[in-house]
């Protein structure tokens, strides 16, 4: 009896442990997140679609025929959580459908870097600041 007493105590230390080590100190939500990605749990997928392509600039085509932002259009393309690629004319290149999002492809093409853009929503969550 003592032994399986010692086993349940074990088994409540370590779910103890491995709780800690996955929760965010400060916000005390779960980060779960692989490396290299960033969480974007919490935010508005449209307007995390809409500030990452305001930060981002006119590719191809788009260059020498500018494309506006479109709300219908992108409702549409996020209502398919799936990877985007281009969206009206502009690299996005990752997959908003997800809590952790990818931004090397994103980065790759862009001054501004996706953790910025996430990090300027996160102020304006918390009501710090209105910029990027």
């Amino acid at each position: 009896m003592a032994f399986y007493a010692l086993l349940m105590l074990m088994s409540a230390c370590f779910l103890c442990l491995l709780t800690a080590a996955v929760l965010d100190k400060d916000e005390g939500e779960a980060i779960g997140c692989p490396e290299g990605t960033i969480s974007v749990k919490g935010i508005d997928r449209l307007q995390l679609l809409l500030d990452l392509w305001i930060a981002q600039e006119d590719h191809g085509y788009s260059v020498w025929h500018p494309q506006k932002w479109s709300h219908e259009a992108a409702k549409k393309v996020l209502a398919r959580g799936e990877y985007i690629d281009y969206f009206q004319g502009r690299a996005i290149k990752m997959n908003l459908g997800t809590d952790c999002i990818d931004p090397r492809l994103y980065n790759r093409d862009t001054d501004i870097k996706a953790e910025k853009v996430v990090e300027s929503i996160r102020r304006r969550l918390a009501g710090k600041s209105k910029e990027l």
